[in-house]
């Protein structure tokens, strides 16, 4: 009896289903489950203050009976036009109260939620940009990019930021019209929002980690090359169009190679000589199955 214990204990890790993920592991309640984050990202907002705006819808699975969702958030605020609904529910739960600490955002809510799906609407908040090489990265005013690894997703949306924790993605980016954006998946569509403001949709991705989803905006004079790695996976490389750029990406082509979480996007501005960031994530359908099976 023992040993099929052991034996569907393995089977289960292996699957990436681990039945051991606790509230002590996660750092919040074990009772919610996203499914989705539908997030839309504006960046950069630098009018008012140095940083982003966004928007998240977050389809979770709820298995227990609660007054408070609790979410992952560091850097994150003015959190405003919430909403909660479940087919459950016929009116919308109301909701009492919003604690932001330092690692979380608590919501409470005036009714008890019953085990179930629900769809938590965050209709816009602000975050900070980062000139340090984690989270929300800025990058002599023309480079905007994400590294998340290992728990920095908090920084871009609130969510549950645990490698154990899965969900698919659908990714939107207000950019400026100068500007490129690029994502983990291939971009669906791209239209003008304004003079000013042009949205790129990104196709979804498939259940991940909240770490390795990644997004960079660059300046649109950028050149795009492939490196295809030992194992025959093309990854994109942005780049400058000089010379000098053409042998840093060189040196950068062994870390490519060698990438076990996701592929390595490199992105940088027209304007400069080096390479300015890396994005720790899938740059192609064929790594994003590869990066699944892992986990």
């Amino acid at each position: 009896m023992t040993s099929t214990r052991l034996a569907l204990v393995f089977f289960l890790l292996a699957l990436g289903l681990n039945p051991g993920v606790s509230a002590v592991r996660t750092g919040l309640s074990p009772h919610i489950h996203p499914l989705s984050y539908d997030l839309t990202v504006k960046i950069p907002v630098l009018e008012h203050f140095q940083g982003f705006t966004a928007s998240v819808v977050i389809h979770f699975n709820l298995t227990a009976t609660t007054s408070n969702i609790t979410l992952h958030s560091r850097n994150l605020y003015s959190l405003r036009n919430i909403s909660l609904i479940s087919s459950r529910y016929s009116l919308e739960p109301t909701l009492k109260s919003i604690r932001i600490l330092k690692d979380t955002v608590e919501l409470s809510f005036l009714e008890d939620l019953r085990p179930g799906q629900f769809l938590l609407t965050i209709g816009e908040y602000n975050g900070r940009l980062s000139n340090a090489s984690t989270g929300v990265i800025h990058r002599n005013l023309t480079l905007f990019t994400t590294h998340l690894q290992p728990h920095f997703a908090r920084e871009l949306l609130p969510c549950v930021d645990h490698p154990s924790v899965k969900a698919a993605f659908r990714l939107t980016v207000i950019h400026p019209t100068n500007t490129v954006a690029e994502s983990n998946t291939i971009a669906n569509d791209v239209f003008i929002v304004d003079p000013q403001w042009q949205k790129t949709v990104f196709a979804p991705t498939p259940p991940l980690p909240t770490y390795l989803i990644a997004f960079s905006v660059m300046p649109d004079t950028y050149k795009q090359v492939g490196v295809i790695s030992q194992d025959g996976i093309v990854r994109n490389v942005q780049h400058l169009r000089s010379v000098e750029e053409r042998s840093v990406i060189g040196a950068h082509t062994h870390a490519l190679h060698h990438t076990q979480r996701g592929a390595l996007i490199v992105c940088a501005s027209a304007y400069f000589v080096n390479i300015i960031s890396l994005i720790l994530a899938a740059s192609c359908s064929n790594l994003f199955k590869q990066v699944v099976h892992r986990f």
